[in-house]
């Protein structure tokens, strides 16, 4: 007696070739990659750019892009966890969390993930807080 019949094996791989979730595709937004906060978002952080200690806190969204092209399924992510750090230095700068995210499939999707952007140092000529300020002082 066969429990498996080559009809069931093959209707079997069949199913899991369009039920297997594909990994998507992430990229920032070309145009905008991070745009302003707003609502309760915007309020929840404070935005600040001291000198002394140097040091800068603000809200903003990134942009993101999700391209689900080769998924037949739509895609449910519970947690989105997004660590922004600085090209120069590879110093954390930001971080975001986004939860209970549905994007569809065969599409391409821009959402936006929450982000805490701060960073504090001991003076204000640490190199990470350089591209906010001309001869030591902030441009904000």
């Amino acid at each position: 007696m066969r429990l498996i019949t080559p009809n069931r094996s093959f209707s079997t791989g069949i199913l899991l070739a369009f039920l297997i979730p594909r990994v998507p595709k992430f990229q920032f937004n070309q145009d905008t990659p991070l745009s302003a906060a707003t609502g309760d978002f915007n309020h929840s952080i404070p935005t600040r750019f001291l000198v002394a200690p140097a040091n800068f806190s603000f809200p903003a969204y990134a942009e993101l892009q999700v391209d689900t092209g080769s998924n037949f399924i739509p895609l449910k992510f519970t947690h989105l966890n997004a660590l922004i750090f600085d090209l120069q230095t590879s110093v954390q700068v930001g971080t975001g969390d986004l939860y209970g995210v549905t994007v569809p499939a065969k599409r391409f999707t821009k959402i936006q993930v929450p982000m805490n952007f701060s960073y504090v140092a001991d003076n204000s000529s640490d190199i990470t807080c350089e591209p906010f300020s001309v001869a030591g002082r902030f441009l904000f």
